[in-house]
């Protein structure tokens, strides 16, 4: 990768890691407005914040970073930056105003349908034949299919 590569790989890099910090945000302040699924948004809202720290560790290698970026749709930069935007905005707006639980669910369903979390939950069930691949995706094992997740809780939950 040249330098300009490598610069722009991190800079995504950081976009995306802070997107994971928002999400996580989102998730918390989720927690602290339900108590009855208190444990299911701390438990997304860990994960997320381990999704953040495992991208900016991606960073110190050039190579997984390459990797991380690699056969990603052109929008993704753009995408991932107004899926931010659209997360914060979410934040602010549910500090100042609690939702009700359909809506937190039905927030956090299309947070994690957005372009970014679907690229990133495509880096952590893809097959490779890298050895980082193998082991990025081991640190990821148990943190990943939230959509999955969250459409089997309301399900399960009947939440209505």
């Amino acid at each position: 990768m040249s330098p300009i590569e490598e610069t722009l790989v991190e800079a995504f890099l950081d976009e995306a890691s802070a997107l994971e910090t928002i999400m996580a945000d989102l998730y918390s302040s989720f927690e602290k407005s339900f108590a009855e699924d208190a444990l299911f948004w701390k438990q997304l809202a860990d994960e997320e914040l381990n999704h953040a720290a495992l991208i900016q560790n991606v960073k110190s290698d050039p190579e997984v970073s390459k990797w991380f970026v690699h056969d990603a749709p052109d929008d993704l930069v753009k995408e991932t930056v107004k899926t931010m935007e659209w997360a914060t905005s979410l934040v602010i707006k549910y500090s100042e105003e609690k939702p009700d639980r359909l809506t937190a669910f039905n927030t956090a369903i299309e947070v994690e349908k957005t372009a970014w979390e679907l690229h990133y939950q495509s880096l952590m069930t893809k097959k490779s034949d890298k050895w980082f691949v193998d082991i990025v995706q081991e640190l990821n094992k148990y943190d990943r299919d939230h959509l999955r997740r969250i459409n089997l809780y309301i399900k399960e939950k009947n939440i209505t």
